[in-house]
């Protein structure tokens, strides 16, 4: 998608967000960031936008989580920041979606519906055994993470909450984790990771997971995860 700021110029969607990159993990920041980007380019600085992000430091503003989370780019009510982009500085390290590690792979969960959904599309080296088709640790990472970040908005909701809202933050980690292998999931191909909450007792959630390549489910899982209390 691209959005058109000037008559000359136009940026990239995903240009920007790489280019905030130290800034999605607070929304409220992020429109800010976004708005002195678009500044800079109409009075015709040549900065690059990582510079904007790097040298500036925004004050917060109020209601701008509920501005952004709510925007037109948004898919009907849905929000458009990841549940990961709500998690604190110290616990964005994760290998599986911790923005915070640049050798992970940043996995994005969202809500779809009464679900969640992330994607991800496997390189080379997550290569399994038979050539062409993925290593199944990597769908047991994708699986963990995803569950983890679903149990969270599961519970944010349950309790009537916001993602980035006042208040202890809601985290979750894994207990257990059964993965089924229903067939072959093939490279070459974006992977889709749905979440669905199975049900919701005091500090545990079960949630329901799949892993679909185009319109065949290639693994199936079941987490228990339960709310970490520091």
């Amino acid at each position: 998608m691209w959005l058109k700021f000037t008559n000359e110029i136009e940026f990239s969607l995903e240009c920007l967000l790489w280019a905030g990159e130290s800034l999605v993990g607070r929304p409220a920041y992020f429109l800010d960031f976004l708005r002195r980007s678009v500044y800079c380019v109409r009075v015709g600085l040549n900065h690059d936008p990582m510079d904007v992000a790097s040298t500036f430091k925004p004050e917060p503003s109020v209601g701008l989580i509920e501005v952004l989370t709510r925007s037109p780019y948004a898919r009907g009510n849905e929000m458009s920041v990841a549940f990961q982009d709500f998690y604190a500085e110290k616990y964005s390290h994760c290998y599986g979606c911790g923005k915070n590690n640049p050798a992970g792979h940043h996995l994005k969960s969202y809500w779809e519906g009464d679900d969640t959904v992330a994607r991800f599309s496997p390189s080379e080296e997550y290569s399994g055994g038979v050539p062409h088709h993925v290593y199944g640790g990597l769908i047991a990472s994708l699986f963990d993470c995803h569950g983890a970040a679903s149990a969270a908005a599961f519970t944010y909701r349950a309790e009537n909450r916001e993602m980035g809202s006042e208040g202890e933050p809601i985290r979750y980690v894994t207990a257990s984790l059964k993965v089924d292998f229903r067939r072959p999931t093939p490279m070459g191909i974006e992977l889709v990771i749905k979440g669905r909450l199975r049900s919701i007792e005091a500090r545990k959630v079960w949630v329901d997971l799949s892993l679909s390549a185009g319109d065949e489910v290639c693994a199936t899982g079941e987490m228990l995860a339960i709310r970490y209390q520091q």
